[in-house]
């Protein structure tokens, strides 16, 4: 009887160390695999520095677009935003260096962090039907799918909300209408004492550290991390690209 016993605990035992070996197993899915085609443009060499009180009148020849970052997926596995993190190095982003605590961060500095659901891009901007300015916010890069109309009215569109897949283009931008603060070299921000801009940050910048400071023929680092395992799945750098300029 005793012998039966001791049995059944050593077989229950088993099947719960197989339970948890397999359970384990089934935790660690292997990162997803995809190819990117990154894009970053500059088109307007001295972007205006707009604020509340410019006339409306300014903006009657003033409505280009002043730079841009595109990702599509061009190949690989559907992924969640939700699971990414997009990560940029600007090298050109000025850091006050004779500060002490910027030059020991100057790589934090030049670095931005994109997770999914975090607001990161906060402005104002001038619209051209209200003639007026308006707020805006959300989470960029945005799903570029104008079926959704203006990225900061849907949260669909925000990144962290939509999957990617092979065709699929997100996009965060900087146009003359909007405003934008200053970067902060000792900071490491847009945030600058005395700059009536200060914090508003469009997509653009949101997403590349001192986007005044972007150039053409220079390159950025981009990589993009599946946060599930902590696995980078595409890396590259990128080179900046001037229409006109």
């Amino acid at each position: 009887m005793i012998g039966v016993m001791l049995m059944l605990v050593v077989t229950v035992l088993l099947a719960a160390a197989v339970s948890a070996f397999t359970g384990g197993l089934k935790a660690q899915k292997p990162a997803p695999t995809a190819n990117f085609e990154v894009k970053i443009v500059r088109l307007i060499s001295d972007i205006p520095n707009i604020n509340k009180s410019t006339p409306a009148s300014y903006f009657n020849t003033h409505y280009a677009l002043c730079a841009y970052i595109e990702i599509t997926e061009i190949s690989g596995d559907a992924i969640p935003s939700k699971d990414l993190e997009i990560i940029t190095y600007n090298p050109s982003a000025y850091v006050n260096l004779s500060n002490k605590y910027a030059r020991e961060h100057q790589y934090e500095f030049r670095t931005k962090v994109i997770k999914p659901n975090v607001i990161n891009a906060h402005d104002w901007y001038f619209n051209y039907t209200t003639y007026s300015f308006e707020p805006a916010k959300g989470v960029v890069p945005y799903l570029n799918n104008y079926k959704y109309g203006y990225w900061w009215e849907h949260p669909k569109t925000w990144f962290g909300n939509y999957t990617i897949h092979p065709g699929v283009t997100l996009t965060a931008d900087w146009y003359e209408n909007w405003i934008q603060a200053k970067w902060n070299g000792t900071s490491g921000t847009y945030n600058v004492a005395g700059d009536p801009n200060a914090g508003n940050v469009t997509g653009f910048c949101a997403c590349i550290a001192d986007g005044w400071n972007v150039t053409p023929g220079h390159y950025i680092t981009v990589k993009i991390v599946y946060t599930p395992t902590h696995t980078v799945i595409w890396e590259k750098k990128v080179l900046v690209e001037g229409e006109g300029i």
